[in-house]
C-alpha cells in the first residue's frame, strides 16, 4: 500500500472519531460516526503502534 494511502486513510477514520465524540458530548446521533470511523480505520492510529515495519 502507497505510504500516502497508509497515513490518509486513518487521519479520515480520526476526524470521524472526534466527530462521534463530540456528537456523544452533545447528545447527538454517535454510533454512525464511530462506525465510519472503525471503517476508515481511526483506531489503527492507537494499535499500530507495535506492528510498525523496520526501515531500511
Amino acid at each position: 500500500m502507497p505510504k500516502s494511502l497508509r497515513l490518509g486513510a486513518p487521519l479520515v477514520g480520526i476526524v470521524f472519531l472526534l466527530l462521534a465524540v463530540f456528537k456523544f458530548l452533545t447528545g447527538h446521533n454517535w454510533i454512525v460516526w464511530l462506525i465510519l470511523a472503525f471503517l476508515f480505520g481511526g483506531f489503527r492510529f492507537f494499535f499500530d503502534k507495535a506492528e510498525k515495519e523496520p526501515e531500511a
